[in-house]
């Protein structure tokens, strides 16, 4: 028998609906099998699964299964149809491994698919279909997840899985007006009307599993996808009686300038030219001559003067075109009220209750590598949408800490920078890439927004945190040249103006506060490279020998211990004698330095010598005690919980060793002194 044959005699022997229940056939179970069998081992043409959409299964057979069958011996056969129901609804995307296919005939397969499942959405916002999955999920969530069974953990999977692939159903293009229902926002009624988005947020504060992480996060932005964050903040609050005049006076000004056009077109006349079209002069325009410009063009394009219209235009490459707004970046979907309240309800309780919870968790996957590609960016989505919606809802800063996080910052700087390689490397999918790009780069937009927000909080504390945040950013080369970097990459055939509009607004914010910021402060320390230079002068020779002639000895040494050091030394350590340096208040290492903190020990212990050498003891057992906190595996420094007596004889040694002062970090001072002294010697040859 040919799969055709097999496929149209197995949706026969389901059963049918009559309205009320659902008669299934006694072959019910087997056919379900023969189903899932055949688009096991489909072909590249998906021959199977057009014919199954073609044939409405899902709309006759399956949702009235899943709704009207509730027997216990009908348990395989609901397993079975919610099974074929997660592989119908796939998104066409998945069925091509990602990738749109370039034959013709593929993506002739490729938009009958998605043509079909568009059409089956609405069958699919069915809120009997929604309570199911409602009801069949909640007591496996109940129940501690090391005591839920394989069957549970199904259940669990199968039932987020036809959420999220419900939602990820494109909905068809509307030609009425824009505030018309869709069949996604029926998908959302039917969400809240069954109390789906509680088990959905309930499922994002606790999140068991990785897989189960970012399929709640998917869900949650495809919910959100066609909506605008500014518009879903400001939904449910009144206007104020300043803004409903200025609206009134927007709308009169309209009104007025319609009816100046429509009075302007009735005055001109309606004769036509014999001739298909008049002559006409412009005023206030010379020609060659010393008369007007005269004009020949329809009545319809009076406004529109042009000399080129005749000329050869020069045709652009397709490859070179540049690229187009996809509808999901340049128009948002206008809801219904209702949906909007619900959707607004939706942001605030998942800010409240799963944000600062669910993030860290999807960064984490991120930075191991554990998630997909397309994971990545509904991260970075959601990170842009929730800050957006925080900062003009104007609620608690606390809400979106995850966000304010500088590794969090970093992960956007390190991805937005791979992105932008991969568009130079992977030429094939560079668009792809793009896209990948411009989504990142708007959460690192929302980042600098919500820094600037901060900013001009009356809390003292919030203002203090944004300070903190500002000057790890402005500190970093890396993150000061990005955005110059990406200025220069841009390429209008691989990305969008909207990424452009992104691009240039976060330029014009970051470098605004980047003024702000060092018109306050007197003193800014960048990072920079220090180039060595090689000293040829003769008194630096003479030092290098003073240092090394400079060595006292032993027994000198041992006197001074003795006799200066040991007895407040031991003191400072026993608690006898408050020490007035803090471990806080020093750093055993330089950050500027371009040698790793790991391999800075050494010159941590010289710090230490000199401090003990120069009778400087607080500031010695300072050092001594954030070092070993730098690095715990050292053994000069000890280990933790060590002892006042071990502590003791760790530093004598420090202090008995030879003379390490060469180690030691220079003063910027003497580098200064130095430079001065080499520009007057060579001034000095120049003059002789």
């Amino acid at each position: 028998m040919s799969s055709f044959n097999q496929i149209q005699t197995a949706c026969g022997a389901l059963g049918y609906f009559d309205g009320k229940t659902y008669l299934k056939d006694d072959d019910c179970e087997d056919a379900l099998r023969i189903l899932l069998r055949c688009l096991k081992y489909e072909n590249e043409r998906k021959d199977a699964r057009l014919q199954m959409l073609e044939s409405k299964i899902i709309e006759n057979d399956l949702i009235p299964i899943l709704i009207r069958l509730n027997s216990k011996h009908d348990t395989k056969i609901i397993h079975h149809a919610l099974k074929l129901l997660v592989n119908l609804t796939k998104p066409p995307l998945v069925c091509f491994d990602g990738k749109l296919p370039k034959d013709v005939t593929l993506t002739n397969v490729y938009l009958k698919i998605e043509g079909h499942l568009q059409k089956t959405k609405t069958n699919l916002a069915n809120e009997k279909l929604f309570d199911f999955l409602v009801n069949k999920v909640q007591p496996v969530l109940d129940t501690n997840w090391l005591d839920r069974s394989d069957e549970d953990d199904f259940i669990l999977h199968a039932v987020f899985t036809v959420v999220r692939n419900i939602l990820s159903i494109k909905s068809e293009r509307q030609i009425s007006e824009e505030s018309d229902i869709n069949a996604h926002d029926l998908v959302l009624w039917s969400i809240h009307k069954s109390n789906m988005e509680n088990l959905i947020l309930f499922c994002g504060n606790k999140a068991q599993g990785d897989e189960r992480i970012m399929n709640i996060l998917e869900i949650i932005v495809l919910m959100l996808r066609e909506q605008s964050a500014e518009e879903l903040a400001y939904t449910g609050e009144q206007q104020t009686k300043n803004q409903r005049e200025k609206n009134n006076e927007a709308l009169d000004l309209l009104y007025e300038r319609e009816v100046a056009e429509k009075q302007q077109l009735n005055k001109l006349t309606a004769r036509r030219s014999a001739f298909g079209a008049a002559t006409y002069v412009m005023c206030n325009a010379k020609g060659i001559g010393e008369n007007q410009l005269i004009c020949h063009r329809p009545l319809q394009s009076l406004n529109t003067m042009e000399f080129d219209r005749e000329k050869r235009r020069f045709r652009r490459p397709k490859n070179r075109a540049p690229v187009k707004n996809d509808l999901d970046d340049s128009q948002h979907h206008h809801s219904a009220l209702g949906i909007r309240l619900f959707l607004r309800e939706f942001c605030l309780a998942f800010l409240d209750n799963c944000y600062n919870i669910l993030m860290p968790r999807a960064r984490d996957m991120i930075i191991k590598s554990t998630c997909l590609l397309s994971d990545e960016t509904n991260f970075f989505w959601a990170i842009r949408f929730f800050t957006e919606f925080n900062r003009h809802a104007h609620t608690s800063i606390d809400r979106i800490s995850e966000t304010l996080q500088m590794n969090t910052f970093h992960l956007l700087h390190t991805k937005i920078d791979y992105y932008r390689e991969m568009i130079k490397i992977d030429k094939p999918e560079a668009k792809l890439w793009a896209k990948r790009l411009q989504i990142g780069f708007g959460a690192f937009k929302e980042y600098i927004l919500c820094v600037k927000s901060m900013l001009t909080n009356p809390n003292e504390l919030i203002v203090r945190a944004a300070i903190i945040i500002k000057n790890n950013i402005f500190y970093m080369q890396e993150y000061r040249e990005q955005i110059h970097v990406l200025l220069k990459d841009y390429d209008n055939t691989k990305m969008t103006n909207v990424y452009l509009h992104d691009l240039i607004e976060s330029t014009h914010e970051f470098l605004k506060m980047l003024e702000e910021h060092t018109s306050k402060l007197k003193h800014v320390f960048v990072q920079r490279r220090r180039t060595a230079r090689k000293s040829t002068t003769k008194k630096n020779t003479k030092k290098k020998k003073n240092e090394n002639d400079d060595e006292p000895p032993n027994e000198q040494l041992e006197e001074e211990w003795q006799n200066q050091i040991s007895e407040r030394l031991s003191s400072l350590l026993q608690g006898l004698e408050e020490v007035t340096v803090n471990k806080s208040d020093v750093c055993p290492f330089d950050a500027l330095s371009e040698v790793p903190i790991d391999d800075q020990s050494i010159t941590a212990v010289a710090r230490i010598q000199h401090a003990l050498r120069t009778n400087k003891l607080d500031e010695a057992i300072a050092l001594f005690r954030a070092s070993r906190e730098v690095w715990p595996t050292e053994k000069t420094f000890g280990y933790e919980d060590i002892g006042a007596e071990e502590e003791f004889n760790l530093l004598r040694e420090i202090y008995m060793t030879s003379k390490m002062d060469n180690l030691l970090p220079k003063n910027t001072d003497e580098d200064d002194e130095n430079n001065e002294e080499e520009h007057e010697e060579g001034h000095d040859e120049g003059m002789k």
